[in-house]
């Protein structure tokens, strides 16, 4: 078994960093190439070249044109060449990055990363990502060592859209849980090693930062504001979670953000959003304990990342694409197999639905929900602890099976779809959830409401069995 740690030479993180860039670099070499977009060079080029010339470097700007494609990066090695530049900055975005990063291995040149946003890891891993001209990835260069310099101006992160920062909070969050696995499974990372001590470790403190700051540092991106937060959170994002990954490996939720190339409507979904989701993913095929899904079931509803299909961006389930996204993630080449080797398409609940431990909603909807499962058991032999909470999680092709079952004019949405799901013998997980005490209002169950409730009960269900009896006959 061999360990195997990487990270960049130097990594520099404040307020107003940038302008400390030619102190940092003077040592790399004399020409510097910054690719980046018309937009950063706007922002940041006179700070940049400033910076560099009060250490007598000169400097070429070359436009970034907003995809890491093999093209791309061939267009900027014959630029750099043409232009004698010894010394390649990457300045932006993501994908700004790793362009930079794989034009100075290709051209064995010292590499300086300057990230613009938080919203992915990769300023700080030895690794490179290419996409195609339609956005898929084709390729990750694994490059023979990281960067030389990673210089993060924490005042320019907090003056970034939320949205971005939040998407790095996303894609941090995998990196515990991706790494967990990797340890567990004993699986190769990115540094071409087993997981370490310290990559784990690492991985661990980028998750517990996360949980304890990371909701402070997203409000003081809100308001343009570097806080103590912030500083500890970018330090996370960006670099425990970029050695972290590295170090400590990937698995299903790195996988299943690789799997949504396959559907389109998620294409204008951020990385660190697919993450999320596919964080969610992991926890789930893993049967992750309950509080540890309760948790970052918190943390992505607080922060705004998906939950959902739709808050992913999949307005429309279409069953037959969504299987190729999980059918890409499981392929024997993808990180899931870092979780367990034999994982399917087909594997994982079809459903996780609430069970109210504590409820906050007063006896007389108490006596609703009691009498909805006497429903449920006496007429149908299902036994469910919470037939009607609100808390849902479904994949797609439960919800497909289900909808065109349903009666016009069903009422209890939430009952009909646990019952739906036990009484066919889908796969259920209860998982407890507690709800605050009734902020304000009144009641309006009574008894004559209740008997009501659980005779429309009683016959939306009936008419569901009606239906599915005649699907299958």
């Amino acid at each position: 078994m061999t360990y195997a740690i990487k990270a960049p030479a130097r990594y520099a993180q404040g307020a107003g960093e940038l302008a400390n860039l030619g102190r940092s670099a003077k040592k790399l070499g004399n020409k510097f190439l910054v690719i980046c977009t018309d937009n950063s060079r706007g922002r940041f080029g006179a700070q940049v070249e400033a910076s560099l010339a009060e250490q007598e470097k000169e400097v070429v700007f070359t436009t970034f044109h907003g995809e890491a494609t093999k093209d791309e990066v061939f267009a900027k090695m014959d630029e750099c060449r043409a232009q004698g530049c010894d010394v390649v900055v990457g300045m932006g975005g993501g994908k700004a990055l790793d362009t930079a990063k794989a034009v100075a291995e290709n051209l064995g040149l010292p590499c300086v990363i300057i990230p613009t946003v938080a919203s992915n890891d990769a300023p700080c891993s030895g690794v490179a990502v290419l996409y195609n001209d339609a956005g898929v990835v084709i390729k990750a260069v694994l490059m023979r060592r990281n960067p030389d310099l990673v210089l993060v101006d924490t005042g320019i992160i907090a003056n970034a859209p939320r949205r971005l920062f939040a998407a790095g909070l996303g894609d941090a969050l995998s990196t515990w849980f991706e790494a967990r696995a990797c340890k567990n499974s004993g699986a190769r990372t990115m540094a071409r090693g087993n997981v370490s001590n310290t990559g784990l470790m690492m991985a661990r403190l980028c998750y517990d930062l996360l949980m304890e700051k990371g909701r402070d540092a997203l409000a003081a991106v809100e308001r343009h504001e570097v806080t103590p937060a912030l500083e500890d959170v970018v330090e996370a994002t960006i670099y425990l979670s970029g050695l972290g990954f590295e170090n400590g490996g990937l698995a299903a939720a790195h996988a299943v953000n690789d799997g949504f190339a396959q559907e389109p409507q998620a294409h204008g979904m951020y990385h660190g959003e697919k993450v999320a989701f596919g964080t969610l993913v992991q926890l789930v095929l893993e049967k992750a304990p309950q509080e540890e899904l309760e948790q970052v079931l918190g943390f992505l509803r607080d922060t705004g990342l998906p939950l959902t299909l739709a808050q992913l961006g999949v307005k429309e389930i279409v069953p037959e694409t969504l299987k190729k996204v999980a059918e890409a993630a499981v392929v024997p080449t993808q990180s899931t197999k870092n979780l367990r080797a034999d994982i399917t398409a087909q594997e994982g609940y079809d459903a996780i639905f609430g069970n109210r431990t504590s409820r906050g909603d007063g006896f007389s909807r108490a006596v609703v929900e009691k009498v909805l499962c006497a429903v449920l058991w006496t007429y149908f032999h299902v036994s469910v602890p919470d037939a009607n909470a609100p808390f849902r999680l479904m994949k797609a092709d439960y919800v497909a099976e289900y909808l065109p079952l349903m009666p016009e004019n069903y009422n209890l949405p939430n009952a009909l779809m646990t019952a739906f799901g036990a009484y066919f013998h889908r796969k259920i997980r209860f998982i407890p959830i507690s709800f605050k005490p009734r902020q304000g209002g009144t009641n309006s169950i009574n008894i004559r409401k209740i008997v009501k409730i659980g005779r429309q009960a009683l016959h939306d269900f009936c008419e569901i069995q009606k239906a599915a009896a005649k699907k299958r006959g």
